[in-house]
């Protein structure tokens, strides 16, 4: 009796996990599931700043090490992850952030992990990420979705 129940917990969490990586893989290949809610058409609500909490490239990877960090100011984003600052002015259209001929960003040498994110971040920002608004555990979350991955940003 005791080894049935034993089983019964382990066919359990087997399930779990296989509807958990399902999840993902659908996630990685698919973009964006369609009853995602809470795409931005407005700048509006998402003013000030935010600092990344969880993301992957489409790699399967996490293309950083550090916290990026996220400014909204009017029509104008930055991005910092830890080493050089990428700015410019953007808008969304069809639920895209489009930052146009891409974003300025300063020239400093950095390690080459920081490096790498920049480049995935300037990645990202090119690819014209569809923009959300969704909640999480903790607090309004921003998320950006390209053809290079996902970041997901709460307020800071």
């Amino acid at each position: 009796m005791r080894r049935r129940a034993v089983w019964l917990v382990v066919a359990a969490v087997g399930a779990l996990v296989a509807l958990g990586s399902a999840y993902a893989v659908q996630r990685t290949l698919g973009g964006a599931p369609d009853e995602d809610a809470g795409w931005l058409d407005s700048l509006a609500d998402v003013q000030g700043t935010w600092v990344s909490t969880t993301g992957f490239a489409r790699d399967g990877s996490t293309p950083w090490t550090t916290p990026v960090h996220l400014a909204v100011e009017g029509d104008r984003v930055r991005l910092d992850a830890g080493c050089n600052t990428m700015t410019g002015e953007v808008t969304l259209d069809d639920h895209r952030l489009d930052a146009g001929g891409g974003l300025a960003t300063t020239e400093i040498g950095c390690p080459p992990d920081i490096a790498g994110t920049e480049g995935w971040l300037a990645a990202m920002v090119a690819a014209r990420p569809q923009a959300s608004l969704k909640g999480s555990t903790e607090g309004p979350m921003l998320a950006l979705d390209s053809d290079a991955g996902w970041i997901g940003f709460v307020r800071r």
